[in-house]
């Protein structure tokens, strides 16, 4: 079960390189599934009903339709909280060497532990974009872009969080910094997990007085901080050299723009990340408890997270999505030189930098508080 509509890349690399590869190397025949995004009062996806269904109607162990899911986020969660998850096998498989299972970005699913029960798939990491001819060093720790957005006024603004994902992303960077380890006494590893209300009433203030206090240094127009609902609407001032840094959580999203044939960017824009980390977002595999055919979804997965399936995922013209994996694991560094040539985009950065400031994301309760309380906190303050 995966999201895979006509026309996308996810559908192209499972029809043409996932399913003729399975078949070829181990003899398994590749059942895609798109997934449906409604009928279900459990979660997102309508497959998490069917796994409930099929296991109230007694196929607790086995008989189920379903082997593999594309998943994360609130879909994972609920899975997890009714036991419907095979495992813990993701760290047992020969492919978990691939990546780092300590790292927050993997071992959290949107604050949940995985605990082992999902697979890393693909992920997504936001970077931050600096101008380098105006910014040659930019700040590299989130106190640093406060000083810096201070010194700089006009040239940084964000979209309101409450309607935008990525600034409401690009938020989420404070709140990690000031009410992490720029909290006294405080971590980032506090904000992992489960949502906290004692931790989020004392800490959220923090954060709000630093975006309060940025507010008046912010991009203006009629003399008031621009907050358009989307960061879309930020993208022109950052390419007419209006707005100095900029963020994304696309992390070619200023090659994209340099590339591009509608208003690019100038050559000069330059992709990076926060020394103190940048969030990451990362998609699992998951097999149900009542899978029919455990053996063959392990093999399937196995063979998914391997470096030369992962190659393919990775490689623009098929896919293009940014991998998960540990780069210091033996497989990758054996295909260093492959994905190297492919990710790396003077605008980019590197795989490696990117891996080694990977940051895990806070659960959903977290994410819609900070959204809410920005409104009362800061826009409407």
């Amino acid at each position: 079960y995966t999201w895979s509509p006509e026309g996308t890349s996810p559908r192209k690399w499972i029809d043409q390189n996932l399913t003729p590869d399975l078949k070829n190397k181990f003899g398994i025949t590749v059942n895609r599934i798109d997934a449906v995004y409604e009928g279900c009062d459990l979660a997102p996806m309508k497959v998490v009903c069917t796994v409930d269904e099929e296991i109230k109607a007694g196929k607790t162990t086995t008989g189920g339709s379903v082997d593999l899911i594309w998943i994360n986020g609130a879909n994972f969660a609920k899975m997890k909280e009714l036991g419907y998850l095979y495992g813990p096998f993701a760290t047992l498989i020969p492919s978990a060497a691939n990546f780092d299972f300590t790292d927050s970005a993997i071992a959290f699913d949107k604050g949940i532990p995985i605990d082992g029960l999902e697979m890393p798939y693909n992920t997504a990491q936001s970077v931050f974009i600096h101008n380098e001819i105006t910014v040659p060093n930019p700040p590299k720790t989130i106190p640093a872009l406060v000083a810096w957005i201070k010194a700089n006024p006009g040239r940084f603004t964000y979209a309101k969080p409450s309607l935008d994902f990525m600034s409401a992303a690009l938020i989420r960077h404070f709140f990690l910094y000031y009410a992490g380890e720029g909290f006294p006494g405080g971590s980032k590893s506090d904000l992992q997990g489960p949502f906290n209300a004692e931790i989020y009433n004392a800490r959220a203030p923090a954060v709000w007085a630093i975006l309060n206090e940025i507010e008046p240094s912010l991009y203006q127009q009629n003399g008031a901080p621009f907050y358009p609902d989307t960061h879309d609407e930020i993208r022109p001032l950052t390419g007419n050299e209006t707005v100095w840094i900029d963020f994304s959580f696309q992390h070619t999203e200023a090659s994209t723009r340099i590339l591009t044939d509608n208003d690019p960017w100038p050559v000069h824009m330059q992709g990076y990340t926060m020394d103190d980390g940048t969030i990451a977002d990362t998609n699992y595999l998951a097999i149900p408890i009542n899978a029919q055919n455990k053996e063959v979804a392990l093999t399937a997965v196995n063979y998914i997270t391997s470096a030369p399936s992962m190659f393919t995922r990775a490689t623009p013209g098929t896919w293009g999505a940014l991998q998960a994996f540990d780069p210091e694991a033996q497989e990758i560094k054996e295909w260093d030189v492959a994905f190297n040539y492919i990710n790396r985009d003077e605008a980019t950065p590197p795989v490696e930098e990117l891996a080694a400031v990977r940051t895990g994301d806070l659960c959903i309760e977290y994410v819609n508080k900070i959204n809410e309380d920005w409104v009362t906190q800061v826009y409407n303050k």
